[in-house]
Parts: structure tokens; sequence; C-alpha cells
């Protein structure tokens, strides 16, 4: 599939530009399954740098969406991003990130393991964060990586 990059610009320019509700959500669905399709015509700075501003949107349904695109760049700076989005306050939003954290490589997200023990021990729902450390542990191999130490997750004399 070859998509002209007139396209994908008008795409991206409506995303961050369009009033209408809708229509940016229906931009910002085509974009991240245009993302998955054919990831090499239309990963840009452009593209990412409106999804870094989009995903602070007051519609968390369009930021859950752009979350779902963020981790296509596999880079820090969307890592960072997704990071953040973690205490969403709309559990969709949080939900999606962590998942989306979870599909980066661990080369970005390896970085990020000490964040996340700092952010799961303020956090009541610890599930999401917890999968998201299990997630990179297991593909960063970091077996023997401390991250539960003093978090009383689990019992002592236990293993995961």
């Amino acid at each position: 599939m070859n998509i002209p990059c007139e396209v994908i610009s008008n795409l991206i320019s409506t995303l961050v530009s369009s009033q209408d509700e809708q229509e940016k959500m229906a931009t910002a669905k085509t974009l991240v399954n245009l993302l998955h399709l054919t990831p090499s015509q239309i990963l840009s700075k452009k593209l990412e740098d409106a999804f870094l501003e989009i995903s602070s949107h007051s519609d968390n349904l369009l930021r859950w969406k752009v979350a779902k695109g963020l981790s296509a760049f596999n880079n820090r700076k969307a890592g960072d991003r997704l990071l953040q989005m973690l205490d969403d306050s709309d559990s969709l939003v949080s939900l999606g990130a962590a998942e989306e954290l979870k599909r980066m490589s661990c080369k970005v997200t390896g970085v990020y393991l000490s964040a996340l023990q700092v952010i799961i021990r303020h956090r009541l729902q610890k599930g999401s964060i917890l999968d998201v450390i299990l997630s990179i542990q297991n593909s960063c191999k970091y077996y023997n990586y401390e991250i539960f130490h003093n978090l009383d997750l689990i019992p002592q004399g236990k293993t995961i």
C-alpha cells in the first residue's frame, strides 16, 4: 500500500487543527490504523509531535487513541509521554498507556523500571503498572532486577 505524503500531511494537519471533536477522533483512528499497517510510510517527527500534542487533549477517548499510536515510535520521547499518561485521571487512558509501554522495545522501556517502582508505590490500582514492570523485566531479561524490594506486593518468601 502506497500512501501519498500529502495525504498523511493533511491528516496530521486535521488532527492538530480541527475544532470538530468527531473529525479529530476519526483522524486519530485513521492515523493509528495506518501506523500499524504501514509504519515505514507514516512514521515521522511531524506525526510524533502531533500525537504528543494531542495526548494532552481534554477528550479521554482521543488521549487513549493517541496512546495507541505513540508506542509505534518506540523512542524515549514517546515512552516518556506514555509513562506520564500512566497517571492520567481516566483509567482507560492509564490502562492504554500501560499496554502501549509493554509493546515498546527493551532499549526504550528498560530505563523506566525505577520510575515505575515509584509510581506503583503511590497507586491504589497497582495491577496495570505491575504488568508493565513484569513485561519489561521479561523482554529485557532483567530476571534478577529487584523492583519488588520493599513494595509489599509479594508476601515474604514468595516468588513470581
